[in-house]
C-alpha cells in the first residue's frame, strides 16, 4: 500500500485494488484493510527488497513498495496488513476460528468473543465494546445479574455496606451487620438507630420527627436533622427567634445599638447599648454640638442675633444659614423710596427723583399714583394738520404740517382738517377696455385688471371678449379641410370636426359618379360591353347595361343551317354563336318564348323568324308558333 502523502516513481501511476472476498458486491471494513494500492507504470523497487511493485513480465509484485518487510513470500504476522502480498491479510492468526484475526479480536482464544458478537452475562466483553455485561442489570446498582446475589434489589449486592441488625443482609457475606454499640447504655444500639448517641435516652422520644431525639436536639419542637446552630448560643438555627425572624430589634443608631438574645427555643429578648456623650448628628442644620443623650441625638439652637433690634433674626431649616430680615420701611407715600439701611440699622424713606433733566419742564410726583410728571408748555393750535411741539433751544412752540405722504406715487396724498386725518385718493385705474374688471389694489398700491371670464361648458370652442362692448364670443372651430369631396361640420357632442363624404349620384346608372376633391362632383358615360361578339349592347338609364343576342351577327353564309346568337348554349363557338342544322332542330323539339312574347316549338323557328330568345320554354300567353 503507498503511504499516506507518497507518491509513485516518475512514469507510474497509483492503482487501487479493491479485495471482494466474500463476493457480496461491497466493501466490508475487514475487506478494505485488505485492499491494497500499487504503482504501475515503470518497474521500480523503491524499498530494496527485491520485489517491484507494478513489473507484471518477471516476478511476483509488491504489494508496498516502501516497506521492505512486505513482498510476496515474506512471513505473515498478525498486524492487519497482508506481509506476504497473497491478498489476504493476517491468515493463520485466528486461534478461536471465529473469522476475526487476533489483530482484530479483543480474545483470539475464546470464539464467542470478537467485534459485534451478541453480547452475554458472563463477566466478559463479548462485543469488544470495552464493556461488559451492559443490558444485564436488572435492579441498576450497577452489578451484572449473573454476579448480583439480588439481581432485583438494587440495595444488595457483593461490596454493599451492612446496616446493622436489620435482618437484611446486604453484602450477601451471611453476617447481618457487626455487633451492638450502646456507650450510652440507653440500651439501643448505637449504630443503627440510637438518635441521641451518647446520651441516655431509653425512649428514643422526638418530637418534631427530625431523626434527632429530644434528649439532645437543639430544636426538640422545630425540625432541625442537621442541629445547625450558627451563633453557637445552644438554640438550633430552626428555632432561634433571632434568625427565624420571629423576633426583630430596631436597627442600630449613633445612640443606640441592639443585640438579639436567644433565651430558650422559640423566645428571644432585644438587649439596647446607650452611646451617651458620643458626637452624633440630630439632622437638624439649626443646632450646634449635636451629642448623643438617653438615647437620643440633642443639639442647642443656632444663635442667628445681629445686633439690630429692629430685625427678624432666624434660622433657615433648609441649608442652616441665619436669616436677619429687616422691618418693612414702607410710609405709604408712592413719592418715596423706602429702604433698609443696614448699616445704620434704620429705614431710609428718600424723595422720588422726578427730574427728566430739562430745565423748561415743571417736574413733579403724583402723590396718588407715585408717577412722575413734567409740565412743558401748551403748543396745541387746534388744528389736526400741524404737529404741535415745544421747541427747548427756540425757547417756543413748533407747528409743523403734517406729512401725508404715503410713497406711493399714484395715490393723491392730502390731510382733512375736517376729519383731522390724512387722505390717500387712489388713481382712476379704468384701462378702456370693457373685458377687463378694474380695481385699485391698495395692499400692492397698483390697479388690477382682471380678464372678463367668457368661458362657456364646452372645452373645444374659441371663446373671446370683444373689448369695446365687453361682449363674449364662443365660436366652433372652422372644420373646412379643402376636399370639396367631402361635407365638413363640427360635432358638440363628439368634440371633433366631422368630415362626411358628399354623394355624387345624379341616378342614371348609364353614368360614372365621381367626385374631385378640387372641384367636386362629375359624371362620365358608362360603356358597355360584355365582351360577346353577338349581342348588341346598350345601356338603359333605369337599368344600366343590357345586351340583346343579334342573330345577323351570326351568319355563316351558308343556306342550310339556322344561325343563331346564343352565348348560354354550351353549342355556341367564341362568338356566342350557333349553326342549327335541319336535324339539330329536329332533335331540339322544345319550346321557346321569344322577346316578342310569342311561344316558338324550337329555338330554330325563332331564329328563322330572326326573334332572339327571352327564356327556354312557353312564353305566359297562348300564342303559339308551329
Amino acid at each position: 500500500t503507498i503511504p499516506e502523502g507518497a507518491i509513485c516513481a516518475e512514469g507510474g501511476f497509483a492503482v487501487e485494488l479493491g479485495l471482494d472476498i466474500d463476493g457480496d458486491g461491497a466493501l466490508s471494513p475487514v475487506e478494505i484493510l485488505k485492499s491494497k494500492t500499487f504503482c504501475s507504470g515503470t518497474a521500480q523497487d523503491a524499498d530494496g527488497d527485491g520485489y517491484p511493485p507494478n513489473d507484471f513480465s518477471s516476478k511476483p509484485l509488491d504489494c508496498d513498495d516502501h516497506n521492505p518487510k512486505i513482498h510476496p513470500g515474506a512471513a505473515e504476522i498478525s498486524d492487519g496488513i497482508d506481509n506476504d502480498c497473497d491478498l489476504l491479510a493476517d491468515e493463520g492468526f485466528d486461534a478461536d476460528k471465529d473469522g476475526f484475526c487476533s489483530f482484530l479480536d479483543p480474545d483470539d482464544s475464546d470464539p464467542l468473543v470478537y467485534p459485534g458478537a451478541p453480547e452475554v452475562c458472563d463477566g466478559k466483553d463479548n462485543d469488544g465494546d470495552g464493556q461488559k455485561d451492559e443490558g444485564f442489570d436488572s435492579d441498576g446498582d450497577s452489578i451484572a445479574d449473573c454476579v448480583d446475589c439480588d439481581p432485583q434489589n438494587p440495595a444488595i449486592y457483593q461490596g454493599a455496606a451492612d446496616i446493622t441488625r436489620n435482618l437484611v443482609d446486604e453484602n450477601c457475606d451471611g453476617v447481618d451487620g457487626p455487633p451492638l454499640v450502646d456507650n450510652d447504655l440507653d440500651g439501643v444500639d448505637d449504630d443503627f438507630s440510637d438518635n441521641c448517641k451518647g446520651k441516655y435516652n431509653p425512649d428514643q422520644k422526638d418530637a418534631d420527627s427530625d431523626g434527632v431525639g429530644d434528649a439532645c436536639d437543639n430544636c426538640p419542637l422545630s425540625a432541625n436533622s442537621g442541629q445547625a446552630d450558627s451563633n453557637a448560643d445552644g438554640i438550633g438555627d430552626a428555632c432561634d427567634a433571632c434568625l427565624t425572624g420571629a423576633v426583630t430589634c430596631p436597627q442600630d443608631n449613633a445612640c443606640v445599638s441592639y443585640v438579639c438574645l436567644a433565651v430558650e427555643p422559640g423566645a428571644a429578648q432585644c438587649v439596647a447599648s446607650l452611646n451617651n456623650g458620643l458626637a452624633c448628628d440630630d439632622g437638624d442644620l439649626c443646632t450646634t454640638g449635636d451629642q448623643c443623650a438617653g438615647g437620643s441625638c440633642l443639639g442647642a439652637a443656632k444663635n442667628c442675633a445681629d445686633a439690630f433690634i429692629l430685625t427678624a433674626d432666624s434660622c433657615l431649616a433648609e441649608t442652616g444659614e441665619c436669616l436677619n430680615i429687616p422691618p418693612d420701611c414702607g410710609d405709604q407715600n408712592p413719592c418715596t423710596i423706602d429702604s433698609w439701611d443696614k448699616a445704620a440699622g434704620k429705614c431710609v424713606n428718600a424723595p422720588k427723583n422726578c427730574s427728566d433733566s430739562d430745565p423748561y419742564t415743571v417736574d413733579s410726583c403724583n402723590p396718588e399714583s407715585g408717577e412722575c410728571s413734567s409740565v412743558r408748555p401748551d403748543c396745541d393750535d387746534n388744528n389736526p394738520c400741524t404737529s404741535d411741539s415745544f421747541s427747548t433751544s427756540l425757547q417756543a412752540c413748533l407747528n409743523e404740517v403734517l406729512s401725508c405722504d404715503d410713497g406711493i406715487s399714484l395715490t393723491t396724498d392730502y390731510c382733512d382738517a375736517a376729519l383731522g386725518k390724512c387722505v390717500h385718493i387712489p388713481p382712476s385705474c379704468d384701462d378702456l377696455n370693457a373685458c377687463t374688471t378694474d380695481i385699485w389694489d391698495e395692499v400692492a398700491s397698483l390697479c388690477l385688471h382682471t380678464p372678463k371670464n367668457c368661458a362657456d361648458s364646452d372645452p373645444f370652442t374659441l371663446d373671446s371678449c370683444l373689448p369695446a362692448t365687453g361682449e363674449c364670443k364662443n365660436e366652433v372651430p372652422n372644420c373646412d379641410d379643402g376636399n370639396a369631396c367631402t361635407d365638413d361640420s363640427w360635432s358638440t357632442a363628439l368634440g371633433v370636426c366631422v368630415h362626411a363624404p358628399v354623394s355624387c349620384s345624379d341616378g342614371n346608372l348609364c353614368t360614372n359618379d365621381l367626385c374631385s376633391p378640387s372641384s367636386g362632383c362629375y359624371h362620365t358615360q358608362v360603356v358597355c360591353d360584355d365582351g360577346i361578339f353577338c349581342t348588341s349592347d346598350y345601356c338603359d338609364s333605369a337599368n344600366g347595361c343590357l345586351a340583346i343576342e343579334a342573330n345577323p351577327l351570326c351568319d355563316d353564309g351558308l343556306g342550310t343551317t339556322v344561325d343563331i346568337c346564343s352565348p348560354d348554349d354550351s353549342r355556341s363557338d367564341l362568338k356566342g354563336c350557333v349553326y342549327w342544322s335541319d336535324q339539330m332542330c329536329t332533335a331540339e323539339w322544345s319550346p321557346v318564348c321569344g322577346i316578342n312574347g310569342v311561344t316558338y316549338s324550337n329555338l330554330c323557328l325563332a331564329a328563322l323568324e330572326g326573334v332572339p330568345v327571352d327564356h327556354a320554354g312557353e312564353c305566359a300567353t297562348d300564342t303559339v308558333r308551329p
